[in-house]
């Protein structure tokens, strides 16, 4: 079994990277070409898995613990690495949003760290007048529009 660990392990890693990269349908293309070549390899009495060592009974059995390991963990990976690509898609699609929500808000957002030091504003405050108890919110908006608020 050491030759079927120094053969079959590069090989496997190999299409699993590519499974990796390619995701879910990559990971179903490997395994089938890795099925493909462990299978008729061993038919052609080739490969590590043709060796003297083990039996009639014992060579199917090996091809497939070595088939199943190779498929459970290509399938395990390219689906974790498809869902990290989904959440890290889904956090800039949100980040993009509240960016644009902080920028356009009709309002001042300002963030201020411990020190008062302003991080971030979203527009110019210096020229605008501090609101007051006798600040009108409607000053200069029409008498129509202040009922259809």
């Amino acid at each position: 079994m050491p030759d079927c660990l120094e053969t079959c392990l590069p090989a496997r890693l190999t299409f699993q990277t590519r499974a990796l990269r390619f995701g879910p349908h990559g990971a179903a293309a490997s395994v089938l070409i890795i099925s493909v070549f462990t299978v008729s390899g061993s038919l052609l009495e080739r490969g590590p898995f043709a060796s003297l060592v083990l039996s009639l009974s014992e060579q199917p059995l090996a091809v497939q613990v070595f088939l199943s390991i190779t498929a459970i963990s290509a399938y395990l990976a390219s689906a974790i690495f498809a869902e990290r690509n989904d959440a890290e898609q889904a956090l800039r699609e949100s980040e993009e949003l509240m960016r644009s929500t902080m920028i356009n808000a009709p309002v001042i957002i300002t963030q201020i760290d411990r020190n008062g030091k302003i991080i971030y504003q979203n527009r110019d405050a210096s020229n605008l007048k501090i609101a007051t108890d006798d600040t009108n919110l409607f000053d200069g908006v029409t008498t129509e529009y202040q009922v259809e608020i």
